[in-house]
C-alpha cells in the first residue's frame, strides 16, 4: 500500500467518523425534542385531568342538590319558609309596630356600650378584642 492510498483511506475514515458524529448529534437532538414535547403533553394532560376532577365534583354536588330538592325534608322546609307549617304549628311574627330587638352582646364583651362603632371597627374589636 502506498502512502497515497493510506492517505485516501485515512481521509475516508475521517469522513465516516465526521458523518457518524453528525448522525449521532442529529439523533440526540431529535430524541431531545421528542422527549420535551412528550413532557409538555403529559403536563397538559395532567392539568386537564385535574380540571375534569373539579368539574366532576361540581356535577356530583349539583346532582346531590337536585336529589335533595325532591326529598320530603326539603318540601317541609320550603312549606315552613312560605308560612305553610304542619297542623298545630303557630306562625310567630313580630308585630309591625314593635321596637327593634336589643343587639346581642358577644360573649366576653361588656354589656355597656359607650357608643356605636363603625362596622369595620366593631368587627375588629369582635375578632381581636378591645
Amino acid at each position: 500500500m502506498t502512502s497515497q492510498q493510506r492517505g485516501a483511506f485515512a481521509g475516508r475514515r475521517a469522513a465516516a467518523v465526521v458523518f457518524g458524529l453528525f448522525v449521532v448529534v442529529g439523533l440526540v437532538i431529535v430524541f431531545g425534542g421528542t422527549l420535551a414535547r412528550s413532557t409538555d403533553i403529559e403536563a397538559a394532560a395532567e392539568r386537564k385531568r385535574a380540571e375534569i376532577a373539579v368539574l366532576e365534583a361540581r356535577v356530583a354536588a349539583g346532582e346531590a342538590e337536585i336529589e335533595f330538592y325532591g326529598t320530603e325534608a326539603f318540601l317541609r322546609w320550603q312549606a315552613r319558609v312560605h308560612g305553610l307549617g304542619e297542623s298545630g304549628e303557630k306562625l310567630i311574627e313580630r308585630p309591625a309596630n314593635a321596637p327593634s330587638p336589643e343587639p346581642i352582646v358577644p360573649l366576653g364583651a361588656s354589656g355597656t356600650d359607650s357608643g356605636a362603632l363603625a362596622p369595620f371597627d366593631a368587627w375588629m374589636e369582635l375578632l381581636f378584642g378591645g
